[in-house]
């Protein structure tokens, strides 16, 4: 303010001249974007900027200055000094080098004047990678470093806890991150699933037993606990569905107190889902109702009356959640931080989770929306897209992407959807005798759509529709089936006999109607396979096949595996040999690939029947490309036994004619009842085309087809083309037969493979060597 003096004497007074006086106050952080401290989310390849409102009493600028000085990782970044900081992820001419720092670190500023006390701020900033297929993300409360999530790139299953994450990898290990409560057993394999408490945790096993570890009354397992179908885990109880519908509770439990999460109510059956909240129970049952029980004190196990059509349940601390049918959300209990109360219009959900005081959805986009309690930052959820499970912790949030790579566990009522022409007695039979003796799949999803069979006169049993017809009669139906279906995004499409196989722009521009399924919605892509051979007989034989290797070597399992069981299909056979005289770039490489990729997948190298050349080039273009190649004569491959995968030239080996597997040219003997197919054409997948003589898929899934009979030598699953890829878009072999010998099913290894929109699978998609 302003000061002045008055000096008086007897004889008068004088007043001194206005001294002004500024006080200098230490700089105030009042404001930050984003919130300080947080961690905080960035989409690979785009930018953040940090950003604060700084105060100071009586600021006189430039004469005392605020000042800044910004941090990475604790180390001072020269250079910068501005109250902004930006971090550009891609580096710009106009940028400085300081600002293109790695974004996935943790920033800090310290902010000063002369006079004043230093204050800062801090935030964590964790980049999601668009090529983070099958890894982890976990955003909120990091105290004990539960959301640093490791570099996991093949996530089958995943839990969070109070302070703590879990999850399983594809290969049946398991791994933990936080606070360590206790290390994961060492002879802990074969996991398929995992469920994390406040300090425990627990594994359900692919034979159907369960491990915990940690610390508490949870961590130990009833005795001769066997036949669990899922687990969940709450503060300090367990739950375990069975087989037969019934839940087995474990853990702390006081009547006294009206702590009854682990008193399973009696008579409770026919339970489909459970999760296990703070401390109380929630489940639910298959004609769509919940049942909960234990501690009430917020009315958490009150369910609401008249509640049905419940396809999941979540429990989080004192709180309840259900996801209807119509993709909707239903909450109860505790809603101090409206932990209960979903975002206004949110809808097609597929998967919910619960925390302690906060609540997650799952988008059948991908996407994911969270609610409630964010006072670590559980609910600030990254913009993500692709994702294919959630889970939520005490005060954290998780997610994994969805890979292609991975083969998750499938449940038939929501992954996979089953397509035929309501107006084909044909199609509709094939579909009805698929669903009677496929085993384990009567619960899939049905859905017929009216196509005009033989629409196009001048190529009459090709299948073909135009691309406005497909829109019209499938893609429509598709597309409307999803939207009033809004929990389910199946992730296996079977497309059956007497739909078209083939897509036309004009006469000579044809495309791939599995290829517009893939793509014509948001979210996870299917993989769509097709049950379509020549007749409905080679149809029903094909399903015969399945049901009978089901039974024999893959009882009760939706994945049929021939080897696992048992049957010796060992041998591949490369035959690479092309008829002589044909000149083409890197002629040799498809089958080097094929033998690569068997050996990558651990196959014997005397497993493997290679036939082939491996010439030098003997010209080359300016841009490098092999312009003149000769293959010369070889053997060609027309016997081998025990086959568990087959690749050849097909009608370009000339001299074994357009029916070569018909015409008893290539004969296998043996356990050669299961197996894939490639060949190098172009129009294999087409219908009776009168101008191709490359209509493989026909003859291949016929009665003598392979020197069998009565369809025992007939494949499992081929790769085909509906119209010219050109060699670049001829399925990747190495992926295609490498996934198949790792034991990957048909669908992946097949959809994983392609590299053309002309693509067609032929199959069934549960199968694996």
């Amino acid at each position: 303010g302003s000061y002045t003096v008055v000096i008086s004497t007897g004889a008068g007074s004088i007043t001194s001249s206005i001294a002004t006086l500024t006080l200098i106050g230490p700089p105030v952080i009042t404001n930050t974007t984003p919130t300080a401290p947080s961690t905080n989310w960035l989409i690979s390849g785009t930018n953040a900027l940090f950003t604060m409102t700084v105060n100071a009493t009586a600021l006189e600028t430039g004469r005392y200055p605020i000042r800044y000085q910004w941090f990475t990782n604790g180390v001072a970044v020269p250079g910068a000094t501005n109250v902004n900081y930006y971090i550009f992820q891609s580096s710009l001419p106009w940028v400085p080098l300081w600002q293109t720092n790695p974004a996935d670190a943790d920033y800090s500023v310290k902010v000063w004047n002369p006079v004043g006390t230093n204050q800062t701020a801090a935030w964590t900033i964790r980049v999601i990678s668009t090529n983070k297929a099958g890894g982890t993300l976990a955003w909120g409360n990091n105290s004990d470093g539960q959301i640093e999530y490791p570099a996991l790139t093949n996530t089958l299953s995943i839990a969070a806890g109070e302070l703590h994450s879990v999850a399983v990898k594809e290969n049946g290990s398991v791994v933990q991150w936080g606070n360590n409560w206790a290390s994961v057993p060492t002879n802990l394999t074969n996991a398929i699933a995992v469920a994390a408490g406040y300090e425990h945790s627990l594994a359900l096993r692919s034979d159907g037993t369960v491990t915990t570890w940690g610390q508490g009354d949870a961590n130990w397992t009833p005795i001769n606990l066997a036949a669990v179908t899922a687990i969940a885990a709450g503060w300090n109880h367990n739950l375990a569905l069975l087989t037969n519908g019934t839940v087995t509770a474990w853990g702390y439990g006081n009547l006294a107190l009206g702590y009854t999460m682990t008193n399973v109510p009696a008579g409770l059956s026919n339970v489909t889902m459970i999760s296990a909240g703070g401390l109380h129970s929630v489940v639910l049952k298959s004609d769509g109702t919940v049942v909960s029980w234990g501690y009430n004190g917020s009315g958490e196990t009150n369910v609401p009356s008249g509640l049905s059509n419940v396809v999941a349940v979540a429990a989080g601390g004192q709180h309840s959640l259900a996801l209807k049918s119509d993709g909707t959300i239903v909450g109860w209990g505790y809603n101090n931080s409206g932990q209960c109360t979903p975002p206004a219009g949110l809808s097609n959900v597929m998967a919910i989770a619960a925390g302690w005081a906060h609540s997650a959805a799952l988008k059948n986009d991908g996407s994911v929306i969270c609610w409630g309690d964010n006072s670590s930052g559980q609910t600030n959820t990254p913009i993500l897209s692709n994702i294919k499970m959630i889970a939520a912790g005490g005060g954290h949030t998780m997610a994994a992407v969805y890979s292609p790579f991975v083969q998750y566990p499938v449940d038939v009522s929501k992954d996979l959807l089953l397509i035929y022409n309501s107006n084909s007695v044909a199609s509709e039979w094939v579909k009805d005798y698929y669903l009677a003796n496929r085993p384990m799949v009567s619960g899939a999803n049905v859905l017929g759509v009216y196509y005009a069979t033989n629409e196009w006169p001048a190529y009459p049993g090709r299948g073909l529709t135009s691309d406005v017809n497909l829109t019209n009669q499938v893609l429509l139906p598709y597309l409307n089936w999803l939207n009033q279906n809004p929990t389910k995004r199946p992730q296996y499409i079977i497309w059956f006999y007497d739909l078209p196989v083939q897509v036309y722009n004009d006469p000579t521009n044809f495309y791939s109607p599995s290829y517009y399924l893939h793509t014509a919605a948001p979210g996870i892509k299917p993989f769509v396979t097709c049950i379509n051979m020549r007749t409905t007989n080679d149809c029903k034989a094909y399903i015969d096949k399945l049901r009978d290797f089901g039974t024999n070597y893959s009882p009760g399992q939706l994945f049929i595996s021939a080897s696992k069981g048992g049957y010796g299909n060992t041998n591949y056979v490369v035959d690479n040999v092309r008829e002589y005289g044909y000149a083409i770039e890197a002629l040799a490489s498809y089958g080097f690939s094929a033998t690569n990729g068997l050996l990558a997948a651990g196959v014997s190298p005397s497993n493997i029947f290679y036939s082939g050349t491996n010439q030098p080039c003997l010209a080359f273009a300016t841009n490098g490309v092999c312009t003149s190649q000769l293959q010369l004569p070889q053997h060609q491959i027309t016997n081998a036994t025990d086959i568990a995968g087959y690749i050849s030239w097909g009608v370009h080996s000339t001299w074994l004619g357009a029916h070569y597997a018909t015409d008893g040219k290539v004969k296998w003997t043996g356990n050669s009842s299961w197996w894939i197919i490639e060949t190098i054409e172009s129009y294999n997948g087409q219908r009776d085309n009168p101008n191709s003589g490359q209509r493989g898929v026909l003859d291949w899934y016929s009665a003598n087809a392979f020197g069998g009979t009565n369809y025992n030598n007939t494949p499992v699953g081929a790769v085909t083309h509906v119209e010219e890829p050109n060699l670049p878009g001829i399925n990747n072999s190495a992926k295609y037969f490498g996934f198949w010998a790792s034991g990957k099913c048909f669908g992946s290894a097949a959809w994983n493979s392609r590299v053309t929109p002309y693509f067609q699978a032929v199959g069934d998609p549960f199968v694996r060597r």
